[in-house]
């Protein structure tokens, strides 16, 4: 989506997205035992090709351009951290490694040479 929108433009596109895709509405029982007729499953965007093209370009455009590498926990990041790896690629980024933010080496981080680490 990126070439003429704007940063506004990528956030309504992602956020309309989230809410065709993620948003439940219904009866749900939260792990912490409250209840919510409302839940946001972020994987049906995250995993779903035109989402994370979306996730991947809105972070892209928050996401400091010094940074070199982007991971988090790995349960919920591998999708964005690939998917923003691979639209960075896209864009001229070198990918030199991935890096596991804990110091091992892993598929929690997406590393370019030099610099400082995106993480969520």
């Amino acid at each position: 989506m990126s070439g003429g929108s704007t940063d506004a433009d990528r956030r309504a596109a992602l956020v309309a997205h989230l809410v065709e895709h993620s948003v439940r509405r219904g009866d749900f029982v939260l792990k912490s035992g409250a209840r919510s007729d409302w839940f946001i499953d972020s994987k049906q965007t995250a995993c779903d090709p035109d989402g994370i093209l979306l996730v991947a370009d809105v972070a892209l455009g928050v996401i400091p351009s010094e940074a070199t590498a982007i991971g988090g926990l790995t349960v919920g990041a591998d999708p964005v951290a690939y998917g923003v790896a691979a639209v960075a690629a896209t864009r001229g980024s070198t990918t030199a490694q991935l890096h596991d933010p804990q110091g091992g080496e892993g598929p929690r981080c997406h590393r370019a040479p030099g610099g400082g680490v995106a993480s969520w």
